[in-house]
């Protein structure tokens, strides 16, 4: 294959891969934001078999980021080889005409690049750490949007306060979320949430369903 039809489809497909790329990024931001709902982590039982599950082209939001991810990979992979293929065109705009100072500007250029790989590689070498899912309770606003009989019902309340609060037992209200009822009354919602990807409101239905016996 001749060296310029070669650079045009590394270049094509690098096009198509980046607008792939950026089309499921925003895919996933708006389409299919977080809470749209994951199969794995809606617990059991009859209710969470009828929670909803936001799907476009018969994927969920978990399978999209897969795609997402893949998509990456992919376009780096291109990015990489169009680099190889340029490379050596690289090296000469980078140490400039052959006159004094050329060796000091290619030494410059390297450390640069080196510099921006190591950087964009740090996450992957870095450690992750256990934080208290408390320490997000405050970051999420919509935590806070259940109103019941003009009291708030927050995010950072626990199973135990919510009946206190509103008399819906809390057995009740894991029974209704499809949660093990072996759950804690002294977990809080916003965890809880984030854990088995209920809604916030679906907590507000059950509270306004219940009827004590």
């Amino acid at each position: 294959m001749k060296r310029t039809t070669l650079n045009y489809w590394t270049d094509a497909f690098a096009f198509i891969g980046f607008l792939c790329l950026t089309t499921s990024g925003i895919l996933l931001r708006y389409q299919l934001p977080p809470g749209s709902g994951r199969i794995d982590s809606m617990g059991g039982g009859r209710q969470a078999q009828e929670k909803a599950v936001s799907v476009l082209w018969g994927l969920t939001r978990h399978e999209w980021g897969d795609i997402h991810y893949y998509l990456a990979l992919g376009l780096m992979a291109i990015l990489a080889f169009h680099l190889f293929l340029h490379w050596k065109w690289i090296v000469c705009v980078t140490r400039g005409k052959p006159v004094e100072g050329s060796g000091y500007r290619l030494g410059l250029g390297v450390i640069g690049l080196l510099a921006v790989i190591l950087l964009s590689a740090a996450p992957l070498f870095s450690p992750s750490i256990q934080v208290p899912r408390s320490t997000f309770l405050n970051e999420t606003v919509e935590d806070s949007l259940i109103e019941q009989d003009g009291s708030a019902i927050r995010g950072d309340m626990t199973l135990e306060q919510v009946e206190a609060q509103t008399k819906v037992p809390a057995n009740y209200i894991l029974e209704q979320l499809g949660l093990a009822p072996t759950t804690s009354p002294q977990e809080r919602l916003g965890p809880l949430k984030r854990q088995y990807g209920f809604q916030m409101e679906d907590v507000r239905r059950i509270i306004s369903e219940y009827e004590a016996p």
